[in-house]
């Protein structure tokens, strides 16, 4: 009896360490998946914070952007401004321009109908007009008086 007795205990201690082995493995399992969930979610960190220095980034460059676009959108709207003062001083200079050259076509025809007029009191054709004109004429050519 006493044999089986320590056969039995043998046999609970080869259990009890069998027990103790499983119960080592999980341990041992759990703690290698512990390290790998602690591994991953460091590395979860470490990328969410890298992603949020590169969100941040970007959003300050989009901000330098944005008053860049703004500034430059005020530039455009006031060469626009520039652009249609000076088209419409190009339109009046224009028009100065066209009334300056008939301006200047009057003077001419006014010019030539002096020179017409000029040319009718030669000496030769004063004598065709009345006595009072010929004195005028006389007087403002340095003549003196007509001759009768």
């Amino acid at each position: 009896m006493l044999k089986s007795t320590i056969r039995n205990q043998e046999l609970q201690i080869t259990k009890l360490k069998a027990e103790k082995e499983a119960i080592n493995n999980k341990d041992t399992n759990r703690n290698v998946l512990l390290n790998f969930l602690s591994y991953r979610l460091k590395m979860c960190e470490v990328k969410s914070r890298t992603s949020k220095d590169v969100i941040n980034t970007q959003n300050e460059k989009l901000k330098i952007l944005g008053e860049e676009r703004k500034t430059y959108q005020e530039k455009n709207k006031l060469n626009l401004k520039q652009s249609f003062i000076q088209a419409g001083m190009i339109m009046k200079q224009e028009a100065q321009k066209e009334d300056l050259k008939e301006a200047l076509k009057i003077e001419r025809n006014l010019r030539q109908d002096l020179l017409n007029l000029t040319e009718i009191l030669d000496v030769s054709n004063v004598n065709m007009f009345p006595t009072y004109v010929q004195t005028m004429h006389c007087n403002d050519k340095g003549i003196t008086g007509p001759k009768w």
